[in-house]
């Protein structure tokens, strides 16, 4: 079956690597990761750039283009969630079954990848929760180098995530 949110069926095919489908996002899901994924990567990297060399991290007033950034990464982040859920429907427990059988190989690093992946959002999620709403002045610099070393681990995974589906592409048509 060919739609939307159509994943292969594990019964169709054998546990071999070489006959089992990739899940590949939509064209729509993938521009929509890629786009709030680089707002996301793009306005926490100016906001940690603002903040540390003209902006409230070195003592002065928050610039404005801080306060901006912060602003526009708060609503991606929004943005971020219905992405994460869009994949949680769908292309998380299609590549948990497809890859279940494989430990190794481009496959075994799917799924390691979209472990380490999702348990990277999870802890941008939480994060980014605290430092808006709990996190006390004192743990704020430390939880903020949390979030952002967990951001830029993020995007270097998710390359990694993608590379290895290429490769498992191509071993797939080989």
């Amino acid at each position: 079956m060919r739609g939307l949110f159509a994943w292969p069926d594990p019964r169709a095919a054998s546990h071999d690597t070489m006959t089992r489908p990739l899940i590949r996002l939509p064209g729509w899901q993938l521009r929509l990761l890629l786009v709030v994924g680089l707002l996301l990567l793009l306005t926490g990297i100016v906001w940690l750039g603002v903040h540390y060399s003209i902006g409230a991290g070195t003592g002065e007033l928050p610039h404005p283009l801080e306060v901006w950034c912060i602003r526009l990464h708060g609503a991606a982040a929004f943005a971020g969630l219905f992405v994460l859920g869009v994949l949680g429907g769908n292309h998380i427990p299609a590549g948990w079954r497809v890859t279940h059988h494989h430990r190794r190989g481009a496959r075994g690093m799917q799924r390691s990848t979209g472990i380490g992946l999702v348990a990277l959002a999870t802890l941008m999620v939480g994060t980014g929760y605290a430092l808006y709403y709990f996190t006390p002045e004192e743990w704020r610099p430390a939880m903020g180098w949390l979030h952002a070393g967990a951001g830029f681990a993020m995007a270097a995974l998710a390359l990694l995530h993608r590379r290895s589906h290429r490769r498992g592409r191509q071993v797939h048509s080989d």
